[in-house]
């Protein structure tokens, strides 16, 4: 809830989003988990990139910690597709996921189309 007042909305750091399925069911979500779900995946894409490149170019490069870094990778973008779509998966959630992801790992924001 926004009160108007700046100094008191930025007390209430995250919103709670509650959405009813077709099944009767309720699903609750912070609006902080999906920003967070964001900063992780792209943490550990980056991560991952990191040290695939160090284990392809550098034959002394323990390559250990890559499978590690893959699984983290993996759980990321599961939780945050998981997120994005909110049930709905289609080819077209899909296609805007995949744009989606491409501006994230790009650091650009994702413009409507008008």
């Amino acid at each position: 809830m926004k009160t108007g007042d700046d100094t008191v909305d930025s007390m209430f750091d995250e919103e709670i989003a509650t959405t009813i399925k077709p099944d009767g069911s309720a699903e609750i979500k912070e609006r902080g988990e999906f920003q967070r779900a964001c900063d992780q995946f792209v943490f550990a894409q980056r991560r991952f990139n990191r040290i695939d490149l160090h284990v392809r170019t550098d034959n002394a490069t323990d390559a250990g910690e890559w499978f590690g870094a893959l699984k983290q990778k993996f759980a990321t973008e599961e939780k945050l597709w998981e997120l994005f779509c909110s049930g709905f998966e289609s080819t077209q959630m899909a296609k805007l996921y995949l744009e989606f992801r491409g501006c994230l790992l790009r650091g650009e924001s994702l413009k409507p189309n008008a």
